[in-house]
């Protein structure tokens, strides 16, 4: 789901501004790679089935990586003002088989689940570990500001989260499971100081509310609240939430 907070944020050289931070979620891709060849004469690159989109995993003879991307080019010539990547990686599988420790990466994506991104390139942010059976997951939390805006700044539209196992063995676990997606939330100047006031007047009130009701009935794109690219009961579920949170 994607949704709409605000906030003020203070900028050392020009004080006080509107900001608007934006949740990116789910991703627009989600894939994991696998070496089923990792120890051969020739590594064998393939893409794992959707089933398995989050799946991390190392062995002897194969490895598994996750990657997601998300689209960030509503942010195109911005200043990002901040950034952050948060998950969660679970057991698929309680095998005792030590501590299991991970890499996350931020690379620029290109919108697809290719063979390449087993290996993308990706600037390393963070790590993590756990420990099955005592542990069933643990969460993550990475600032990637810099790493957003290098992305924008080549003119790339895709940013993707990689995340590499690095103990062996270390088998098998899930990036993001279910609900638990990760969630990429930039902030950037501007935007308005509070999406439920629909009207501009200031106020969040029974006015906006009709006036939702009438953009969700006509299709206006207005009504795309959680801008997915369509309008249905997420949207109308996201803006109550947000007016109900007020300004």
């Amino acid at each position: 789901m994607f949704r709409l907070t605000t906030c003020l944020c203070v900028l050392a050289s020009s004080g006080v501004v509107s900001a608007q931070p934006v949740d990116l979620t789910p991703p627009n891709v989600a894939a994991s790679i696998r070496d089923t060849n990792k120890n051969g004469v020739g590594d064998i690159i393939a893409i794992s089935p959707a089933s398995f989109s989050g799946l991390i995993r190392q062995r002897v003879q194969d490895e598994d990586r996750a990657i997601q991307e998300f689209d960030i080019s509503q942010f195109a010539g911005q200043t990002v003002l901040s950034a952050t990547i948060r998950g969660r990686v679970s057991v698929n599988n309680a095998f005792d088989v030590g501590v299991r420790a991970f890499e996350f990466g931020i690379y620029a994506g290109d919108g697809q689940a290719t063979l390449d991104d087993f290996d993308p390139g990706a600037t390393i942010v963070g790590t993590g570990q756990y420990q099955p059976p005592i542990d069933t997951f643990f969460e993550f939390e990475f600032v990637v500001t810099s790493q957003i805006q290098d992305i924008l700044d080549d003119g790339g539209s895709w940013a993707g989260l990689w995340v590499n196992p690095t103990t062996e063995p270390n088998f098998p676990n899930i990036l993001s499971e279910a609900a638990n997606t990760a969630v990429l939330t930039i902030e950037v100047p501007g935007g308005p100081a509070c999406p439920p006031d629909l009207n501009g007047d200031g106020v969040v009130d029974a006015d906006d509310f009709f006036l939702f009701l009438q953009l969700f009935a006509d299709g206006d794109m207005r009504a795309d609240f959680n801008n997915d690219g369509v309008i249905d009961a997420d949207d109308f579920f996201a803006f109550l939430s947000a007016f109900a949170a007020g300004c």
